[in-house]
């Protein structure tokens, strides 16, 4: 399962970025490029005919 461990945020000196892992590997964006960090959710609901690597989808709004 690909699961989002953690973001950070780092600060240089003129720029702040956003650093997380995924899959064993570390992407860094602009924090300018970054909307919102939403939590692994609790539950997964999975999908009919989709493929084995999406592992479902999830309520974010409560809608």
């Amino acid at each position: 399962m690909n699961e989002l461990k953690e973001v950070e945020v780092l600060k240089t000196n003129s720029n702040i970025y956003a650093s997380f892992s995924l899959s064993g590997n570390e992407f860094v964006l602009d924090i300018n490029s970054v909307q919102e960090v939403v939590n692994y959710p609790n539950s997964l609901f999975s999908m009919p005919l989709a493929p084995n690597y999406l592992d479902g989808i999830f309520n974010l709004r409560g809608m």
